[in-house]
């Protein structure tokens, strides 16, 4: 076997430190550290690698996963509350549902706060737009009603996810 050069050996060797190079490729970096001492001296360098923390990697995750998911609920209310003055507003019969549901199956048990944050997020919106654009009676109250329907729009659709997540559960076995 010809002699390798020493950018191979360094990067063939964490491959041979795991154990995971061919029997070729090892034992050309032996050959080579036989020769080499700079090589030897990177070889006594590498130290092994820890494993990964599966469950600080799955932490991670999921953080990641609930910040989406929160996006995900805010902008959709967001959206949700600045159709409700035009015509694309019927369009929150498919929206708010959908919301709830999302927030339901990525919060889990406290996917119930997602109806009232949507009815917060709304009235805030329509009531800051409509205060602006006639009189705070009228942001008040629009505020109350279009986050009313857009909160029990969003509750229904907690309960459909609730009960697709019991009826699709895995049963413990007997």
């Amino acid at each position: 076997m010809s002699e390798i050069s020493c950018g191979i050996c360094a990067d063939l060797l964490p491959l041979v430190e795991d154990g995971v190079a061919s029997e070729d490729s090892r034992r050309a970096v032996e050959q080579h550290l036989a020769h080499c001492a700079a090589c030897r001296r990177l070889a006594g360098d590498l130290s092994p690698v820890p494993p990964p923390d599966d469950r600080k990697i799955l932490s991670a995750v999921r953080r990641r996963l609930a910040f989406i998911a929160l996006a995900l609920v805010l902008g959709g209310a967001l959206l949700g509350a600045g159709i409700s003055g035009g015509s694309g507003m019927f369009y929150n019969i498919l929206l708010m549902p959908c919301i709830g549901a999302v927030g339901l199956l990525a919060f889990g048990k406290k996917g119930w706060l997602v109806p009232p944050g949507v009815f917060a997020a709304t009235f805030v919106w329509t009531a800051v737009r409509d205060a602006l654009q006639s009189s705070l009676a009228v942001g008040l109250t629009g505020g109350v009603f279009f986050g009313m329907i857009y909160a029990v729009l969003c509750a229904l659709g907690v309960l459909a996810a609730a009960l697709l997540r019991f009826a699709l559960r895995k049963e413990e076995p007997t």
